[in-house]
């Protein structure tokens, strides 16, 4: 079993403001195209549109910052309305994005796989029946790494034989049997 870092409210305080200097930058240029924030986790929150935004976020996590920051850069391009002007880069760069260890280290809070799993989970979010084929093919891909468990929901979802048939042929995968089994026992009931 993994241990859990506990952090003092300080310690907590001091990462945060690392971050909210880190992402300094990317909320200077949302602030030039007329998105005033201040954390970049603020945008998803926000329950608006902000259209402008997506080609900066998009710089923005092609950047060197914190996975944390990343993670949340990730989470304000996956929001609904923004589907049809972020799924093909989104699930392009999911593709590209290295699978990196599970914990965070020390003085950091969120997992360095944070960006990647975020990418996985918009892209549960966000997947329409039509894009079954293209998540299938996410899911196949074990460079993917344990990510693709996300993905997972997508085909459980599903009435399409297409997403039952993968199903099956995925059970076997040792990165996605038990959520697979999970996801088809709770079909069956």
């Amino acid at each position: 079993m993994t241990e859990r870092r506990v952090y003092s409210e300080a310690e907590r305080d001091a990462i945060f403001e690392r971050y909210r200097i880190a992402q300094r930058p990317l909320l200077d240029e949302l602030s030039s195209v007329g998105i005033e924030v201040k954390n970049v986790w603020d945008l998803e929150k926000s329950y608006q549109t902000y259209p402008q935004a997506l080609p900066v976020l998009f710089k923005h996590l092609a950047m060197s910052y914190p996975a944390k920051v990343r993670t949340e850069i990730v989470y304000a391009l996956c929001v609904k309305w923004a589907k049809p002007f972020v799924w093909k880069s989104l699930v392009n760069i999911y593709k590209s994005e290295p699978n990196l260890c599970a914990l965070a280290d020390k003085g950091e809070i969120g997992s360095p796989s944070g960006p990647k799993i975020a990418m996985a989970d918009g892209i549960s979010t966000l997947a329409l029946p039509n894009d079954l084929k293209e998540v299938i093919e996410l899911l196949r891909c074990k460079a993917n790494g344990p990510s693709r468990v996300i993905l997972v929901s997508v085909l459980s979802r599903s009435r399409q034989k297409e997403a039952k048939d993968a199903l099956v042929e995925l059970a076997s995968d040792p990165e996605l049997k038990n959520e697979i089994a999970l996801r088809l026992r709770r079909k069956r009931q």
